[in-house]
């Protein structure tokens, strides 16, 4: 019994030679363009790198460098900050509870941005328990 490739093999067995032809007119152009192109320079890898990564896509490449460009300005027009942090001194004016009690919301602040004191969490009211007990079996032997 014939396979279907066998069938479809015998059916077109007589345009063999014709594909023949196409195949071996399409290698000889590709190979004697290859040389011609091999013969020629070959651009450079920063001509490559402009025409295929900066050429096709110039507008983006251009928005980002005016960010940057924006980034920078900004970044050199700001006021001069030397990173140091300033804490303006209390009021002279205040009762001693009244320093104190300010003292005591200082430090409740510090402990709230530094997270050193952990604030205790709430006792949950219901704790959820399995649906079925499993009673383990202990074996005296």
């Amino acid at each position: 019994m014939k396979t279907p490739r066998d069938i479809l093999f015998e059916k077109h067995q007589d345009a063999q030679p014709q594909l023949d032809a196409i195949r071996s007119a399409v290698l000889q152009r590709e190979f004697s363009s290859e040389t011609k192109t091999a013969s020629s320079a070959s651009p450079s890898f920063l001509y490559q790198l402009w025409t295929q990564l900066i050429l096709p896509s110039r507008r983006i490449w251009v928005g980002i460098a005016a960010a940057w460009v924006v980034v920078f300005v900004l970044h050199f027009a700001a006021p001069g900050d030397d990173g140091i942090a300033y804490v303006a001194a209390p009021p002279r004016d205040l009762t001693p509870e009244q320093q104190m009690a300010l003292k005591q919301q200082q430090q409740l602040f510090v402990e709230l941005v530094s997270g050193s004191a952990p604030v205790p969490a709430e006792k949950p009211r219901y704790v959820p328990r399995p649906s079925s007990a499993v009673v383990p079996v202990v074996r005296c032997v």
